[in-house]
């Protein structure tokens, strides 16, 4: 199916993308936090959280404007035709906080494991997984497997940022909350403008040359603003 295609690719990304970071920073991370050194510690996970961001944010940035073309051009053969890759470049589309949250998902986690505190990000990830079956129900209901897609992307999302509200309220100062919170806003107010710059002369553009030159724009624009 559409969804199930896009999911894979989607895990592809966060394997390739930070699956490496993660599991390497994991025995540093330890190691400072027994040393309780936690200038050290907000700095390295500052970087941590902002390599993250970027990488994700920049490849879902180009999946984003450019999915249906990549998809046309590794997948587009035999039974898997052009409407295929429209719907899955869509899905992807729909999918986006649950590349770019799960990738920081996995990093809060490895922080969380290495205080070690095993008990709040299971029980917040059980609450996270109803709050994600009740979404798929009532979204899909109204978008189909789209709707599931973005049920993901909003229960990832709400999960995340509930365990990094988790970590501040930890008397070890592990994150600079403020410098994130900052940095997650301006990605975010780029984002829209980008989205509502392209999407509100995408009806008219059809596909006219200039709306590929606007889509590359957007993009490198985008990239600039993280």
């Amino acid at each position: 199916s559409c969804l199930g295609y896009a999911t894979k690719i989607m895990n592809v990304f966060l394997l390739i993308g930070i699956g490496g970071l993660s599991l390497a920073s994991f025995p540093v991370i330890s190691s400072v936090i027994a040393k309780r050194d936690y200038n050290r510690l907000r700095e390295m996970n500052h970087r941590a959280f902002s390599t993250i961001f970027f990488i994700t944010v920049s490849i879902y940035v180009v999946v984003f404007f450019y999915g249906n073309e990549f998809l046309s051009l590794l997948f587009q053969y035999g039974s898997f035709t052009a409407e295929d890759s429209r719907n899955v470049a869509h899905v992807l589309r729909f999918l986006g906080g649950f590349f770019v949250f799960g990738a920081l998902g996995t990093f809060v986690s490895i922080l969380f494991y290495a205080i070690p505190d095993t008990r709040t990000p299971t029980l917040v990830g059980i609450g996270g997984f109803v709050l994600g079956v009740g979404l798929k129900i009532i979204l899909s209901s109204f978008l189909s497997y789209n709707g599931i897609a973005l049920a993901s992307s909003i229960y990832y999302g709400i999960t995340v940022l509930t365990m990094i509200l988790f970590l501040r309220r930890r008397p070890e100062p592990f994150i600079h909350f403020r410098r994130l919170l900052n940095e997650f806003i301006r990605t975010m107010v780029v984002g829209l403008l980008v989205f509502i710059l392209v999407y509100a002369v995408n009806p008219a553009l059809g596909e006219h040359p200039v709306k590929l030159l606007l889509k590359l724009l957007a993009t490198i624009g985008m990239l600039l603003g993280l």
